[in-house]
């Protein structure tokens, strides 16, 4: 899902360049976290989010440490510590907003002694209309499967660049449902070469030029679905007849906030906040938002009704943007598969694409029977 080619900055308006890199203390010591970002909002977080800072500084040296071990290239580094502070922080009951993950990962790597910055970020967050993400939402109680009937649907958000690459992933993950963002009329032409017509027969789909396009491609029967708004890359809606339900199915993808779009980035992400509270029933809206949950406008859609499927199976931080990058490791989730009505996501996977900056999510959907 290609939607900020070059490296694109999240933030909503001009910012500095400024490298996060710099050495915090002369002996190489990480700051104490209020010092790294502004602790703000619930003062019963912040407290734990310190004190569990100061016990990983402690008590994780030696795994930071082994991070820099071997001959790992400066990216896998970064997402080595990365998965560690996760991982920590989220045993504790603190799940990381993506800005705070990166402030930390960035942290640790500054008090590391090396001969140069081994990641350099574009810019601090703006100052504009992000909102401050507190906390994320927790993962709701586990459901049972023995509720459901059927076995779970898989689906696939992804931007198609190397055609056989995306054609053999969706057969060897049984893919029922795949969107796809950044559809030329080559790149349909292409996915039809490849034989994704064969696994996916079923196709509603809006090709335009650059990167407007969106498509969804399925293993069951489609029905289109108008769009009553506008948008800058319209969205391809259609609903599936999945086992006698009818599963209204989105490939969306707002335009980009960088270098000068923000205004207009925000108003669609508003935009789609109010079409998709329209939106009834089963549900899977899927595609590059250009947003995480740290964007105060994201998470007004997920307020309309919707669940992110990574949360709500509980697999915590998917940072999907930049991929295939030598020098930059994945920095930000920006792709996300929501869903409502019931449906619950038992799993989400990332999977690298060929030749394409953003991973692919596959999300594995529990429907709930008829009623």
């Amino acid at each position: 899902m290609t939607a900020m080619d070059g490296g694109e900055r999240l933030d909503e308006g001009p910012a500095a360049l400024n490298s996060m890199l710099e050495r915090p203390h002369a002996e190489g010591r990480a700051r104490p976290l209020e010092e790294i970002f502004p602790l703000r909002g619930d003062a019963g977080r912040s407290r734990l989010m310190q004190e569990t800072w100061r016990s990983f500084t402690v008590g994780m040296a030696a795994r930071v440490a082994a991070a820099f071990s071997g001959r790992r290239s400066p990216p896998e580094i970064a997402y080595a510590i990365g998965e560690v502070v996760h991982n920590y922080f989220r045993t504790r009951g603190l799940t990381l907003t993506s800005y705070e993950l990166r402030r930390l990962v960035a942290e640790l790597l500054a008090a590391r002694p090396t001969s140069g910055p081994l990641v350099q970020f574009a810019s601090e967050p703006s100052t504009g209309t992000t909102t401050w993400t507190d906390a994320e939402a927790p993962p709701p109680a586990t459901v049972g499967d023995a509720v459901f009937a059927g076995p779970p649907s898989r689906l696939v958000t992804v931007t198609p660049r190397d055609m056989a690459d995306v054609v053999a992933k969706v057969r060897r993950h049984h893919v029922d449902v795949l969107a796809t963002e950044e559809m030329t009329p080559q790149a349909v032409d292409a996915l039809r070469g490849a034989g994704i017509s064969e696994v996916l027969p079923y196709q509603d789909l809006k090709p335009r030029g650059g990167a407007g396009g969106n498509g969804v491609w399925s293993r069951y029967r489609l029905t289109h679905v108008h769009t009553p708004y506008n948008f800058g890359h319209p969205p391809d809606s259609a609903t599936v007849d999945y086992r006698g339900e009818a599963i209204f199915v989105s490939a969306v993808h707002p335009v980009s906030p960088y270098p000068s779009n923000s205004a207009e980035w925000s108003r669609e992400l508003g935009r789609m906040a109010t079409w998709l509270g329209d939106v009834r029933g089963l549900a899977v809206v899927a595609g590059d938002f250009n947003a995480t949950r740290d964007h105060k406008q994201f998470r007004n859609i997920l307020d309309a009704g919707f669940d992110d499927a990574a949360t709500q199976a509980g697999v915590g931080w998917q940072p999907t943007f930049p991929a295939n990058r030598r020098r930059l490791p994945l920095l930000v989730a920006i792709d996300h598969v929501l869903v409502r009505g019931g449906i619950v996501a038992i799993d989400v996977t990332r999977l690298n694409i060929d030749d394409t900056d953003h991973a692919a999510l596959v999300a594995t959907l529990m429907v709930p029977p008829p009623a």
